[in-house]
């Protein structure tokens, strides 16, 4: 085969990539299979071997892309940065605002890819480990690193007493991903509803019903953590 440039190595990479983008809106991530990418970019199978060994390289660079368009690292970065001296009651409604404000503004598409690809996980646990394991690096896992940095920083507060949770560590971030995962489904099932019945204008200000669901996961975790506890701490140091 004669030699390509990296451009253009680059470029069809990306189309099988866009490819299974648009599979994987159709059908779940877990039941896509390499003859539907094949088949969506037209290319036969010994070309798409030429730029990716199988079909988790694609999954894993399709997920790299999704996760890049729209990286948000330094956003959870100044959410759980507490040297401003917010409480931990403002800082969990800030974390709520920010994943509503998320979803309401990357589209459906993307929605459905999110969900997808947490499905993968529960169906298939040790593929997609493999996967995952193998983009671990490209610093693209943004909703990983805030599941991260929110245990790191309720652990924190947890040990300066600063919050008093109802629950272990463990069962609070599974709360949080199980709740946003029901939240995701949630979006999938209605937001089609309201466009076939021509209710997404109405429904445009902000998405009320999903703000809703968000600020029902707020005060949930707040209660969860004892941040009413510390507020109300807080509150008799300064009365007193």
């Amino acid at each position: 085969m004669p030699k390509v440039s990296e451009e253009y190595f680059r470029i069809k990479r990306k189309e099988i990539v866009d490819a299974a983008y648009r599979v994987c809106i159709r059908k779940s991530i877990s039941a896509v299979e390499l003859k539907d990418v094949i088949a969506e970019t037209g290319m036969s199978h010994g070309a798409i071997y030429r730029y990716f060994k199988d079909l988790d390289e694609i999954i894993g660079a399709m997920l790299i892309q999704v996760n890049s368009e729209d990286p948000y690292i330094e956003d959870v970065e100044r959410i759980f940065d507490d040297t401003d001296g917010r409480l931990p009651i403002q800082i969990i409604g800030e974390l709520c605002q920010f994943l509503y404000q998320q979803m309401d503004g990357c589209g459906i598409d993307a929605v459905k890819i999110s969900f997808y690809a947490n499905v993968f996980m529960i169906n298939e646990p040790e593929r997609a480990a493999k996967i995952f394991e193998s983009i671990k690096d490209c610093n693209t896992s943004s909703s990983s690193y805030l599941i991260c940095k929110f245990a790191e920083y309720v652990e924190q507060q947890t040990i300066k007493g600063n919050l008093h949770p109802k629950c272990s560590l463990d069962d609070l971030v599974q709360y949080l991903v199980a709740s946003y995962d029901g939240i995701l489904m949630t979006y999938l099932l209605k937001e089609p509803t309201l466009e076939r019945e021509g209710e997404k204008a109405a429904c445009q200000n902000g998405k009320l019903w999903l703000k809703n669901l968000f600020l029902a996961l707020e005060y949930t975790i707040i209660n969860l953590l004892g941040c009413e506890e510390e507020e109300s701490e807080k509150d008799s140091e300064n009365n007193g």
